[in-house]
C-alpha cells in the first residue's frame, strides 16, 4: 500500500463515520484538512504525512480510544 491509499482509505472511513454519527462536523474535518495542508505547504512538510496525521485524529475521536 502507497502512501495515497492509505490517505484515501484514511479519508474515506473518517467521511463515513461523520455522515453515520454527526454530519454537521464534517466542515470541521474540511477546515481542519485544508488549515494542515496550508501549513505543512508553507513550513516545507510532507502534505500526505500531516494528512495521515489529521486522519488519525479524527479516528481517535470516533473511536474514542485513549491517547
Amino acid at each position: 500500500m502507497n502512501m495515497e491509499n492509505l490517505v484515501k482509505i484514511a479519508d474515506d472511513f473518517n467521511r463515513a463515520e461523520i455522515k453515520k454519527y454527526n454530519p454537521d462536523m464534517e466542515f470541521l474535518h474540511d477546515i481542519s484538512l485544508d488549515a494542515g495542508i496550508r501549513l505543512a505547504k508553507k513550513y516545507g512538510a510532507d502534505e500526505n504525512i500531516v494528512k495521515i496525521g489529521i486522519s488519525l485524529m479524527w479516528i481517535v475521536n470516533f473511536l474514542k480510544l485513549p491517547i
